[in-house]
């Protein structure tokens, strides 16, 4: 079972809308979602400002036939259009980030008491624990490991507390099978 915080935050549950009645959530992960971190991308962005800076003034400054006040007014309007237009994409991507974070994760698995469920982007795929193949569990580093189910169903990689987790879907089908 998942508990009390993952119970009363539900709503952080990434297939609350795919649950069917009096199924109930035995254990979900949402592992870490790629993305670049926003300083990462600033860096990024200040070091192609300074070689385009650099290459822009290197060639105008070479040119000999420009006063020196020249150069520099035309040094200044590329670095400072290029800085500008790289600050409004940052502006756009916290705007984009900012309105799209309760969006469900794009990778995301779970144990209900009545199937697997795994999501990618905007798909669901499920499979029913009494139809359940055998579960192949490789260890990784730590407790980390990854899940493979057969041909059928996606493999989960880089789950937390694997064993534990295997453990827990080796009950719920059992559980599951008594039931039917």
């Amino acid at each position: 079972m998942y508990d009390e915080k993952e119970k009363r935050e539900d709503k952080l549950n990434p297939f609350a809308s795919d649950l069917r009645p009096k199924e109930e959530v035995l254990w979900f992960s949402v592992p870490k979602q790629p993305r670049l971190g926003f300083w990462y991308q600033a860096i990024l962005y200040l070091v192609v400002l300074a070689v385009i800076g650099g290459i822009i003034g290197f060639s105008v400054i070479s040119d000999t036939s420009l006063r020196p006040q020249e150069q520099m007014n035309i040094v200044g309007l590329v670095v400072g259009g290029v800085g500008a237009i790289m600050l409004v994409i940052l502006l756009i991507q916290g705007l984009y980030r900012l309105f799209t974070r309760n969006r469900p994760a794009e990778r995301a698995y779970a144990v209900t008491n009545e199937r697997l469920l795994y999501r990618d982007k905007k798909n669901v795929a499920s499979i029913p624990l009494e139809h359940l193949p055998s579960v192949s569990l490789f260890l990784g580093d730590g407790n980390k490991g990854t899940f493979s189910f057969g041909a059928l169903f996606p493999m989960w990689p880089d789950v937390d507390d694997a064993i534990r987790i295997k453990h827990l879907i080796d009950d719920a089908q059992k559980k599951r099978m008594q039931r039917l």
